[in-house]
């Protein structure tokens, strides 16, 4: 697989978040994530030891499709400001782990509670 691909997202505090992506592979073709595990954390930065775990799912494994998802519960505590994630696969035949998407999230304070 390529470098990582980068995007930047938007999270608000106490709210839900929910973001689907396909990942492709080199050849431009939907990664079979039927072959894969996958994980994927915000964090304030890289070698921060606190993280929050967004919830990934494969939505159609089939066709790389993945979405990345936060409760309110999980958003609550998150101080407005920069943070970055990733999302890494293992490839469940040798263990292998490759970083497919980075990024910055943009926490921002709800303003109606």
């Amino acid at each position: 697989m390529a470098a990582p691909f980068s995007l930047n997202l938007s999270v608000n505090t106490s709210t839900s978040f929910s973001q689907t992506f396909t990942l492709t592979g080199d050849d431009g073709a939907a990664l079979n994530l039927l072959e894969y595990t996958y994980e994927s954390q915000l964090r304030k930065h890289s070698s921060s030891s606190s993280y929050v775990s967004f919830a990934t799912t494969a939505i159609t494994p089939s066709n790389g499709e993945l979405t990345l998802s936060l409760e309110p519960s999980d958003t609550a505590d998150l101080k407005p400001g920069r943070y970055v994630y990733d999302i890494v696969l293992t490839k469940t035949s040798d263990g292998s782990k490759t970083r497919v998407l980075e990024g910055s999230v943009i926490v921002s304070k709800t303003v109606t509670r």
